[in-house]
Order: C-alpha cells, then structure tokens, then sequence
C-alpha cells in the first residue's frame, strides 16, 4: 500500500533488534530491520516506512564520535524534507545522552523520536513494536508546535533534558523529571500536556571537547582532578553533594583548575532538585560559585557534561559564551 506519508527508520541497534540465538551468548542485536518490519506488519499500515541502516550495536558501545556521526546523518536527512518525521531505534542503556546531545543540535522541522525497547525481540512480551507503533502516531499527529527531538516509550513522550532510565529491565523504565513529561499515547490517540522547548542551538562541530565528569563520596582523591587535566580534559563535570556542595579539602584543586581557564561545572548525585549556590564554607556553593564554578539548575550530570563537550567545542575558551549556554 502506498502512502504519502513517509518516515525513516534510522537503526542504530539495541534491544530492540535483539535475538538469543543461543543461551550461552545472550542478546545480541542481530536481527535485520527488514525482517522485523515484515514480522510487524502493522507498522507500516499508515506509512510508507523507509530504512536507513546507521549501525546495528548495543547501545553500550556509543561514544561521541558516533554521535557526530548521527547527527550528520540526521541533518542530511533532514535537508531531502520528504519525510514526516524520523525514528531513531536505539539502545536504552544510553538513550538518554544521544538524545539530549541530539536535542541541542539537530536542525529540527520536524519531528524527531528515540525510541527502543526493554524485551528483545524474541521474548513473548517484547515491547519494541508497541514503542514504534506510538512513535508513528506521534508524528502523525501533525501538531506544528511539537517539532523536535523526544523521546517516546511505554506510552509516554518525554523531553530528552529531563529523562532518566530509572529500571534495568522494566518497560516503564524511563521517567522524566518536573516538565519533562510531554504527552502520553492512548488507545493510539495523541495528547500532549507541554510544549517541546529547545534547550539551547549550538553548531554541529567537527570534534567533541572532553570534558570528564567526576562524582564526589567521602573520602574522594582530590588528585583525580589534576590527573585528568594532565590526560587533556578541555572542562569537568561534578556531581556534588546536595544543591551542589562539595568537601572543603576539594575546592583548592577546583579553583586551581578553573585559574588555568578550564571550565567546571556543578551538578548534583541527587535524583531530583536543583543546583544553586546555597551554602558557605571552602566547598559550599556560595564558594564555589564566587571562584568560577558553573552551576546549571536542573541538568543531570550526564547531561551537563554533553552540554559543556558542546560548548566548548563550540567556543572554545571564552567562559562568557559557555556560561551562557548553561544560563539559557
């Protein structure tokens, strides 16, 4: 059947595509896209569907480099404008970062959706074609004001900036914090409850600045820091304590870095809250904040850390430009 709505496929791999072909070897993403479409029928009841075969890879093995690739080839894509919308199948273990990275660079006209599943897709119960089937009617639901990257799954549309996995085998497992919960999907009807907001633009660059993201515990070797300046981290990331704090012996190592130009942003170990300068003391936020440390309200530190490789490869050193994306 021919449709005039089409969308593309874009396969990264993932559970989603994941066979045990025999129990010693576990799930592997093997299963080819075409196969699985045939199998799921459905799927392509109201559209027209058109593959593009990225890579077929547990989502373990992303790393940044792969990311600009993505991102290429989801700019290209988006320059043909022949499609209604484009789906990303795509591994949950780091669903969360490629989509936020995503977020803040594709040239969005239209909708963009992440989506996977947490069955493989031999299990009885597998949730992939459910998660595909709501991520179609999403995009067809053609409201203009929902253009952009999101993420759907298990019934729910979610903002990349707010989401978290929070289970490591639940369908449900992914939540979003505060206003990142966008919509659900019912009975294949679409509602939305908010507005998708771009976070913030920034270029595509050729190259991701490192940036290493540090948790703080009691007890922590200050003299990780410095290592990883030595090994060429370009800006550091630290989830501290609360609102974000840290212990007093850490801020000497922290205003030393930042007087070599190097950007450090705070964030928190904590699920939910904001960061904000709040406390005295060496290693409190009012401290920390008066010597340079950056502090984002409501990014997780996986998050900030994507943001600042970005505006540093962005920008480069002008801490003025950087913290104004974190600002935004």
């Amino acid at each position: 059947m021919q449709h005039n709505k089409k969308i593309l496929f874009l396969v990264t791999g993932g559970t989603i595509l994941s066979e045990t072909t025999h129990p010693a070897t576990g799930a592997i993403p093997t299963l080819d896209v075409d196969a699985y479409l045939k199998k799921n029928a459905f799927l392509s009841k109201k559209a027209s569907i058109e593959v593009e075969r990225f890579s077929n890879m547990d989502s373990r093995l992303m790393t940044p480099d792969i990311w600009l690739q993505l991102a290429k080839t989801v700019n290209e894509k988006l320059k043909k404008q022949v499609y209604q919308g484009i789906i990303i199948l795509h591994g949950t273990d780091t669903l969360e970062e490629t989509s936020f990275f995503l977020s803040l660079i594709a040239e969005c006209t239209i909708p963009i959706i992440l989506t996977g599943a947490m069955r493989s897709a031999d299990e009885y119960d597998t949730d992939g074609p459910r998660n595909l089937q709501h991520a179609i009617e999403v995009i067809l639901s053609g409201s203009d004001e929902h253009k952009g990257v999101m993420v759907v799954f298990n019934g729910h549309i979610y903002a990349p900036s707010y989401l978290s996995k929070m289970n490591t085998h639940l369908p449900n497992s992914f939540d979003v914090d505060r206003m990142g919960h966008l919509g659900v999907i019912e009975n294949n009807r679409v509602k939305w409850f908010n507005r998708l907001r771009r976070f913030t633009e920034l270029s595509l660059p050729e190259h991701l600045a490192k940036v290493d993201l540090f948790f703080t515990y009691p007890g922590f070797d200050t003299s990780l820091l410095s290592y990883a300046i030595t090994k060429g981290a370009q800006g550091l990331v630290i989830a501290g304590y609360g609102c974000g704090n840290v212990h007093d012996n850490l801020a000497p190592e922290l205003h030393k870095i930042i007087q070599k130009g190097i950007p450090i942003v705070m964030a928190t170990r904590v699920r939910e809250g904001s960061v904000f300068p709040v406390y005295g003391g060496p290693g409190g936020g009012v401290e920390l904040h008066k010597m340079g440390v950056l502090y984002h309200h409501d990014l997780s530190p996986f998050k900030a850390r994507i943001l600042l490789m970005l505006a540093i490869a962005n920008y480069g050193n002008d801490l003025m430009k950087i913290q104004a994306c974190f600002q935004n």
